[in-house]
């Protein structure tokens, strides 16, 4: 009874090797520093799974997703202080959803969305300090529609309009640094007069 029992035990070990679809692969450098980590599909030798890559510190450099060699899910860059540098997400290879970057002090730099491998709807910028610098909508990947600028201490800096990426067109406002309107101007495709001026 007891010698039929172990005979179930290694035949369930050896069904289960032998229906792993995945294998291990592990890069170092000369000095045997591990350098990234990933399994990749035993019949088609692409990447699946978890991926790693490292500083040769050993601080983990970036932590991403692959389906079948194509990026697929959340990715992830860091500095190599640990802190995050980039949180960027992918379906099929493209970017899609919500994107972050962060300044080396831990502060958000920028943050948006993507749609099918584009640029798509309102994105920030930010002050190394933290500060709103910016915000602007996006379409197709160019700036496309309104914005405004901010000065470091919060005050609106300009406001308008961009058409077909970075070219302001329609009314341009700007105001110096207390908020007050100091200058409004008539663009057309970047091309701008003044119309009045404090």
């Amino acid at each position: 009874m007891n010698r039929y029992f172990f005979l179930v035990i290694i035949c369930s070990i050896s069904l289960v090797s032998c229906s792993k679809d995945t294998k291990e692969i592990v890069n170092k450098d000369a000095e045997n520093n591990i350098l990234e980590v990933y399994s990749v599909d035993v019949k088609s030798g692409k990447k699946q799974g978890l991926y790693k890559r490292y500083f040769p510190s050993g601080q983990v450099k970036e932590i991403a997703n692959y389906q079948q060699g194509v990026l697929d899910g959340n990715r992830k860059f860091y500095y190599e202080s640990g802190d995050v540098e980039q949180d960027q997400n992918y379906l099929d290879g493209l970017f899609q959803g919500a994107f972050h970057s962060y300044y080396i002090n831990g502060k958000v730099n920028m943050t948006g969305n993507y749609l099918n491998n584009e640029m798509d709807g309102q994105w920030k910028r930010y002050y190394e300090t933290g500060e709103l610098k910016e915000v602007v909508r996006f379409a197709n990947n160019e700036e496309n529609g309104p914005f405004k600028e901010y000065y470091k201490n919060g005050q609106l800096k300009a406001e308008g309009a961009y058409v077909n990426g970075p070219y302001e067109h329609g009314e341009l406002k700007e105001y110096d640094d207390k908020g007050e309107l100091v200058r409004i101007m008539l663009c057309e495709n970047g091309i701008c007069r003044t119309k009045w001026k404090k």
